[in-house]
């Protein structure tokens, strides 16, 4: 049902977008004005043999029991909240792999949903809103804030739902911050809230994102959207991007869930985006690995769960809809 209602509100092509809706979905702040001072660094082990890295990883296939969690493809509208969705779905992927979630009749994990539209909506030194935020500040806000549980648009699931609607003409404008959950959740708000030990940045390399998500999972990652950027995905959805061209469009957050090499041997980042099913591959799309390109190696941060709140392992079961 919800992966019907994603499908059927799901963001439109590049050819039928106007030049300021592309820019719309483009919200992460690249001007290195965030607020964190107080974040970590994680570097690749000095002494690590590249070597010894896989030349295949997918987070997915790797952790099997969270793939429902890690493959969950986000829809954030016509709205700049990339920078947040792709936290609070980094956040809930490592949530899974680090916590003792109990699982399903499948043997699988529960599927973990946190609250984007919180994030979005109340972080106020992160940024602005649907105008755009700071990554590395989202994961601040999970380290000392926290953040509830919370589903799509129209799921109704979890603490605070997703309020921007796919397709809608009149999305954009960031909805208001509320310090309480949806009506008909059973907890409150403060009770519901997910913290972090930590966030850091991740060294500006391949081997380093490479080890950060080894070691943790997926990490969220910031790069320079160009004006080919839409039109290549139109065309080629199953390809890798390998060269920008065309305007500087603004800057975009997404993220990097494992690596491959295709049949040339071209390296790439296996990456979810958050613009729906519809678009790319699925949802996801594979990005040129080792260069560097638009920048998407030296913008990733990430955060560990602090293990503990027991209700984000059963938030599927409070559903109101």
């Amino acid at each position: 049902k919800l992966a019907l209602l994603t499908a059927l509100l799901g963001c439109a092509l590049a050819s039928k977008m106007t030049l300021e809706e592309m820019k719309a979905r483009l919200g992460t702040k690249l001007d290195g004005q965030h607020t964190s001072t107080d974040h970590g660094h994680f570097e690749a082990p000095a002494d690590l043999d590249t070597a010894t890295i896989p030349t295949r990883f997918n987070s997915a296939t790797n952790w099997p029991e969270c793939s429902t969690t890690i493959m969950d493809i986000k829809n954030q509208a016509q709205c700049g909240s990339c920078w947040a969705v792709a936290a609070s779905e980094v956040f809930e992927e490592r949530w899974c792999i680090a916590c003792n979630v109990p699982k399903g009749s499948n043997g699988k994990k529960n599927k973990i949903w946190f609250a984007a539209e919180y994030l979005l909506s109340c972080c106020s030194y992160c940024g602005d809103g649907c105008e755009g935020g700071y990554p590395i500040d989202a994961h601040r806000w999970f380290q000392y804030k926290g953040i509830p549980t919370g589903g799509p648009y129209g799921s109704g699931c979890g603490c605070q739902t997703y309020k921007v609607k796919p397709g809608a003409p009149d999305t954009g404008r960031t909805p208001r911050c509320s310090q309480k959950c949806d009506s008909g959740y059973p907890i409150s708000l403060a009770a519901d809230l997910h913290k972090s030990r930590d966030h850091f940045t991740i060294g500006g390399n391949e081997a380093s994102i490479q080890a950060a998500i080894m070691k943790g999972g997926p990490v969220e990652c910031a790069f320079s959207v160009y004006r080919n950027f839409y039109s290549f995905f139109d065309s080629t959805p199953n390809g890798v991007y390998n060269q920008a061209s065309g305007d500087l469009l603004g800057g975009h957050a997404i993220t990097i869930i494992g690596w491959d090499v295709d049949s040339n041997g071209q390296k790439y980042w296996i990456i979810k985006n958050s613009w729906g099913t519809n678009w790319g591959n699925g949802g996801t799309f594979k990005f040129l690995r080792g260069t560097n390109l638009c920048g998407m190696e030296a913008q990733c941060v990430a955060s560990d769960p602090k293990c503990g709140n027991s209700n984000a392992y059963s938030n599927e079961y409070f559903c109101r809809k």
